[in-house]
């Protein structure tokens, strides 16, 4: 899907800046149709609007459940929601490299697990880097 996503887009630019014709930019999505996701019969058929509110929509983090105790869990809204970096501050400012484990990495949203058995109890500081762009949250243990 992302790969449609991403071949769509370069087509409708190149069209847009009349750099090739609409001829040309009909053949560039028949290929662009090789890359879409063709399960089940209610397939995504490729609502452009709403890939376009995606492609312009920054990375977002949604950390739950917050309060938590010993497992905690983070979602990455974005059009690519691959996480680079994961680094938990506890008050004092102090770096903790928590363990993840990816659950569901699919377009457009990926969730991890989050492993913060043994961690004091208090608030944290979630920062995740998706693609060079940082992102951060609040999390309290109790």
């Amino acid at each position: 899907w992302l790969n449609f996503a991403k071949c769509y887009l370069e087509a409708e630019g190149l069209l847009l800046k009349n750099i090739i014709t609409r001829d040309d930019f009909e053949a560039m999505l028949e290929s662009c149709n090789a890359f879409k996701w063709a399960g089940e019969s209610n397939a995504w058929q490729g609502d452009i609007e709403a890939l376009r509110r995606l492609v312009n929509q920054k990375p977002t983090l949604t950390i739950y459940p917050n309060p938590a105790s010993s497992i905690a869990n983070f979602s990455i809204q974005s059009l690519d929601p691959e996480v680079d970096d994961v680094v938990l501050f506890d008050a004092q400012g102090k770096v903790i490299r928590p363990q993840i484990t990816a659950m569901d990495a699919a377009f457009p949203a990926a969730n991890y697990e989050l492993d913060i058995q043994g961690l004091a109890k208090g608030l944290y500081v979630l920062q995740v880097t998706v693609k060079g762009q940082l992102l951060t949250g609040r999390l309290v243990l109790q």
